[in-house]
């Protein structure tokens, strides 16, 4: 670690006067010790504020010029960011309290750029109201005046929508999922089913001699996959429907199709209004 230079050292040898004097100059002194050894630990941003200090007409010349020099080498490595918050119209929202890391950095917002150390930041945007927004960033020595920006929205209807999208979200995802079993179910009975028919059709059919057994088996095989190639189409239908209204104010109390399986097929009920 590079500590203090000649000059700024015979500068505090060299300190005379009255006690009132030599207390301001051990202080130069001392700041440009601090800001040199917060330099080198990485915090620029302290290091910064303790040189800005060291650079005052009262301290001696020698400390003035080294703390200058120190003081620009950090102002160009340090990085700088410009806070910005939105409501969810777009509109530039002034009385802003942010919090960085979990220490506040500002009450409000004016468009100037502040800075911070390098490395992982998470910004968190509290406005009047209660609307809150958020944003994260990984800040490189040297980066000046980046946008960091949210967008405000009440927490507690935030929490609400997040909550309502992810329920409606697994929903679609069961209901598609049962459609695609259904879709499965058709296929497989479809298959057997079409299969055992040929077999009588080209067999017992033409001497009238096939068992009811056999007959039965075979269409039931086909109900059962007509019964499935409509749950399956809806079920996929609902999903769908699901997934793209998820953005609802408010979710349906009923489902939009009901389905009722029947000899003969399915029967889907809609709801709703038109």
């Amino acid at each position: 670690m590079k500590r203090l230079s000649a000059g700024a050292a015979a500068a505090l040898l060299l300190v005379s006067g009255h006690a009132s004097s030599q207390g301001t100059k051990h202080e130069c002194v001392t700041e440009a010790y601090q800001g040199q050894r917060l330099r080198d630990a990485g915090d620029l941003a302290a290091a910064r504020a303790v040189l800005r200090r060291c650079v005052a007409a009262t301290c001696p010349a020698m400390v003035v010029n080294d703390c200058s020099t120190w003081l620009a080498q950090v102002e160009a490595r340090i990085p700088t960011v410009v806070l910005a918050a939105h409501d969810p119209s777009g509109r530039d929202l002034l009385h802003v309290r942010v919090m960085v890391d979990d220490r506040l950095m500002a009450t409000e917002l004016d468009g100037i750029s502040v800075a911070v150390n390098p490395g992982p930041h998470r910004f968190l945007f509290t406005g009047d109201s209660g609307a809150v927004g958020e944003a994260s960033i990984i800040a490189h020595e040297g980066e000046k005046d980046r946008i960091v920006s949210a967008t405000l929205a009440p927490a507690h209807l935030d929490a609400g929508a997040r909550s309502h999208e992810a329920g409606v979200s697994r929903a679609a995802l069961i209901v598609g999922g049962v459609g695609v079993a259904a879709i499965g179910t058709f296929a497989g009975f479809g298959i057997v089913g079409e299969s055992e028919r040929t077999t009588l059709e080209n067999g017992c059919a033409t001497t009238h001699s096939c068992s009811a057994a056999a007959v039965d088996s075979a269409q039931t095989k086909l109900i059962v996959a007509d019964v499935s190639l409509g749950v399956g189409v809806l079920a996929l239908a609902s999903a769908a429907y699901l997934w793209f209204t998820h953005r609802a104010a408010s979710a349906p109390t009923s489902p939009p199709i009901a389905l009722s399986p029947s000899a003969r097929g399915v029967t889907a009920l809609f709801s709703g209004s038109f």
